[in-house]
């Protein structure tokens, strides 16, 4: 399921977690729109898992639906996460006893695998990559898959690299606005994942321990051992992850 919403769909969030369950009469007057129009959106909104409905009975007639917030839709309004990691973070990164601090980054990798852990499936790696991305895609955190000079993005057709000068010995590139170029796969064709921009950039860029959080909880979720093998920080083109053992 997608997790982008459009304006007129996070009002009509919004309004619901602000006010409680709703009629369709009733968001329709709060809204100025015709019942169609609500119908429409909440059909969108239900459909992607934000909002579900029930039916209340009060005396005598047919049953009214009432329309509400689920988890997923609570979500999506009214969050303050963002200030809450960052303030979390610099806590960490106070914290003096180096061992202390590694054994606290180490829960936060096993929690966020735990997060992910129930939308990734596969057996192999391979497999568990494929599905990562996807999940990741839906997050609009632009990962990419690439294997034997190809890129999956999402799951789709792959976008072949183009071999400079021809011959056996030529070098492909990875023709991207990104200039993500150079082993486009990691040793012996093994799977990469290149992360086109880092998914918590302020974070990244006052704590290097956030890449290894990433590191880790990349490799629990994929179920063998990854290597950080291109960094952004360090000046690379991209982040890049490969298995420790192709």
């Amino acid at each position: 399921m997608s997790w982008n919403f459009g304006e007129s769909d996070l009002d009509v969030l919004e309004l619901l977690r602000v006010s409680g369950p709703r009629t369709i009469s009733e968001l329709a007057e709060s809204f100025q729109v015709t019942d169609t129009a609500i119908r429409q959106r909440l059909s969108r909104l239900v459909a992607d898992g934000a909002v579900d409905w029930e039916s209340v009975r009060e005396g005598r007639g047919r049953p009214r639906h009432v329309y509400k917030l689920t988890r997923k839709g609570m979500l999506q309004v009214g969050s303050n996460f963002t200030d809450l990691a960052l303030a979390l973070w610099r806590g960490v990164q106070g914290i003096q006893d180096a061992g202390v601090k590694q054994q606290v980054l180490r829960g936060v990798a096993r929690e966020l695998a735990r997060l992910y852990q129930g939308e990734i499936s596969g057996g192999s790696t391979l497999e568990r990559m494929r599905s990562l991305i996807l999940l990741l895609e839906g997050r609009r955190i632009p990962f990419e898959m690439w294997q034997n000079g190809s890129s999956s993005v999402g799951g789709g057709s792959p976008r072949r690299s183009a071999a400079k000068g021809g011959g056996e010995g030529a070098r492909a590139d990875v023709p991207t606005a990104a200039g993500v170029a150079d082993k486009p796969s990691g040793p012996r064709g093994s799977p990469t994942l290149v992360a086109r921009a880092c998914p918590y950039p302020e974070l990244a860029e006052s704590d290097r321990d956030v890449c290894q959080v990433e590191l880790a909880y990349l490799s629990e979720l994929l179920g063998s051992d990854m290597l950080l093998t291109e960094c952004r920080l360090d000046g690379g083109a991209c982040c890049r992850f490969e298995p420790a053992d192709p």
